[in-house]
Formats: structure tokens, sequence, C-alpha cells
């Protein structure tokens, strides 16, 4: 995948104070930074996202107008102090196609916007368009690489990742579609299990052989499964093929996923709910774009009841966790037991004790909603306190 970092530069010269070459290192790591998106999504995907900074043949002209590696400059003949953030975004598409002669979307799968700050329409850090190629940037938010897998990350098809209340629309603290890392010496976190099933179905990143369907299909009939799973942190170190992600199949769009959110490795910068077994909600069968929620952590002995499964008034489907390991065992695993049984009298619902948020020393980061996958920009965010981003 090819990548272009656009340092733009308004008319009255307004631009981030870090030099192209600084971007360059930020972002692509070419002078030595480790913390960098290139490096993470290498890392997530186990090699088989490979992000570079070298156009491709028919876009040679890039190379006279490269900056630093990676990076070019263009000067937009509008003012940042008062101009909107779409006709901005326009602004330095124009300015950039008509400097290189071709068009970005046509030669690019990604496209980084880098402004200095924002003046008007304010209150994000950073947005991306859905299912396409550009991501816009903010101030400094472009350092952070949580920031910027999570940017590219819509850019690739995902949603956002909800919290335990399922009100913060980006409070999930186990992926970075949700509220994700704010550092920019901090990088190794991936996704949530609702994520990793929609790379593993669309044939990307992981083995479809990795992911298990459990699925009642005789809804009169009990079933029982138990299975070691194993985080995506060992996703190459697996070799009795446990899975990665079970999901849970409703026979609706919504389904449920489930993981072991294993803190080691490409994902020991992990903020939520460490070495715990999570149980994501995500609705298009998982396969493409949806907002995701985090609706459990589970720890060893702790369970999840769902009640009246696929519609079966005496019928639920319970989840327990029998035991997690991640001293003894290499991979650690997590084994966990799925029972659709027939519902017991008892009217109380034993319930996980919910892993506390963790508690942000740095602002909130989140963002206005995308009305629509072809139009994100559609409507503005409201006025919040803080930054947030998309």
């Amino acid at each position: 995948k090819r990548v272009l970092v656009v340092r733009v530069v308004d008319s009255e010269g307004r631009a981030h104070a870090d030099s192209a070459e600084v971007i360059s290192d930020k972002i692509f790591g070419t002078a030595g930074d480790q913390e960098n998106m290139i490096q993470q999504f290498r890392d997530c995907s186990f090699g088989k996202l490979t992000l570079t900074h070298e156009p491709a043949t028919s876009a040679n002209s890039v190379l006279s107008h490269l900056s630093a590696p990676g990076v070019i400059e263009a000067t937009i003949p509008v003012s940042l102090m008062n101009t909107t953030r779409a006709v901005i975004r326009n602004q330095v598409t124009q300015v950039v196609e008509n400097k290189l002669g071709l068009r970005l979307a046509e030669n690019f799968d990604h496209v980084m916007y880098i402004l200095q700050k924002c003046y008007v329409q304010c209150g994000w850090g950073a947005y991306a368009y859905v299912n396409s190629w550009n991501s816009v940037y903010q101030g400094n938010y472009y350092r952070f690489p949580g920031v910027q897998l999570h940017e590219i990350g819509h850019n690739m098809n995902l949603g956002h990742s909800g919290g335990l209340d399922e009100t913060k629309k980006y409070g999930d603290h186990t992926c970075l579609m949700g509220n994700p890392l704010y550092s920019d010496t901090k990088s190794r976190m991936c996704y949530n299990p609702a994520k990793n099933f929609q790379f593993a179905s669309g044939g990307n990143w992981y083995d479809p052989k990795f992911i298990m369907n459990f699925d009642v299909t005789n809804k009169r009939r009990n079933k029982v499964l138990r299975r070691k799973i194993v985080g995506i942190a060992d996703y190459d170190n697996n070799p009795d093929g446990h899975p990665v992600v079970i999901k849970l199949e409703t026979d609706t769009d919504e389904d449920y996923f489930l993981g072991f959110n294993r803190a080691y490795g490409v994902n020991s910068d992990n903020k939520q709910a460490d070495n715990l077994v999570t149980l994501i909600k995500a609705g298009s069968n998982g396969l493409s774009y949806s907002q995701s929620w985090l609706l459990a952590t589970l720890d060893q002995g702790q369970s999840y009841k769902f009640r009246k499964w696929k519609g079966m008034r005496r019928r639920d489907l319970i989840i327990t966790v029998n035991a997690i390991d991640v001293t003894k065992s290499n991979p650690g695993y997590a084994d966990v037991t799925l029972k659709y049984i027939r519902s017991s009298k008892k009217k109380n619902n034993p319930k996980p004790k919910p892993a506390p948020s963790p508690t942000a020393s740095s602002p909130s980061i989140s963002a206005p909603s995308a009305p629509s996958r072809e139009n994100p920009e559609g409507r503005n965010p409201d006025s919040p306190r803080m930054p947030r981003y998309t």
C-alpha cells in the first residue's frame, strides 16, 4: 500500500512547525523513530500489510517534488484562519494534483494531510474518509501512531468501537478504533475481535481457519462448546491452531465476537482489560463497516448470560471463562465454555464484573461521527472542550 503525506502551508504561511523530515520520521520511521504507523501495521497484520512511501512507477513525477521521503509540501490559496475544513481539504487536493499532474486516489492508497491547527469548525483532532484514501490531521495529532492507525483504519472500512456503557462511541479501550493511545512513544496496540473477524473474513490479515463460528442450528437441542482461545498477539505462536475469534451467530445482521485480549507483544500497550476475555457486539454480520460495542470483560471464573438466545423463550446462552493462563503456558490462553441450555428457574442473572475504564490522563479524543460512508464530512462535529477525532 502506497502512502503520501502532505505538509500543508496556507496563503499566509501557516504550516506545522515540524519539518518535512520530522514528519517523514514520525510516520514512516525514516530517521529511526521506532514507534511509527508503518511498523505497527506490519506487526498487527503479521506482515500482511506493508505500507510504503515509495510511489508507484506510474507516479514517478512525485519524486522530484518530495521534501522528504513520502512527504510533499503544498501551499493552498486560502487561510486556515477563516476557511471551513471541507474547503481546505478540497483546496489541498486540487493543489497537489495540479502540482504532480495526477489523480491522488488513482496513485496512492492513503494520502494524509497535515495542518498547522484548526481555526474554523474545530473540535476534532483528525478525521478520515471511510473505505477511501484520505485522512486529515491538525496540530500534533499526526504524531501519534494510535491516531494514525485509527484514521487509516477508517480508510480500510473500520467503524468505531464503543465502550461498556454503550453511550461512548469511542470508549472501547481494547481497540484502536475506540479511544486509542494518545502518545508519541507508545504504539503497540491492535484491534478488537469484531475488527479482527472483519480482517479475516476479507482475506486480508488473518487466516479464516483461526476463526470459529458458534451457531445453534437446532434451537431445541442443547449445545456445549469448550475451547482455548489465544490473543491476536500470539497469532504467529499458535501451533495447536486455537481460535483467535469465536463468532456467536444470531441469524441477524448483529452478531457477537469473543476474543482473548492478550496484552503482550504487538498488543503490549493495550489500555483496558489486559489478559481478559472480551465480548464485542457488531453489525453487518462482522463483514464490513459497523460501530462495535464492548459488552463485557471476563476474568477467570466469570460468566455472561444471554437470555432467550435467538428468541427462544426458555433457552439461554452462557459464556464462562474456566481458566486464564499467561504465565505457565506459551502461548497464553483463555479456556472458555459456551453453553446453549434450557433456562434455569432462577431469576437472578449473574453478571460479569466489568473492568473499570482507564482514567485518561490526557485529553479525551473522540470525534464527529460520519453520517455516510461516502461523505463522512456531511455533519459538523459538536463543540467539545478538547479536540477529538473520528
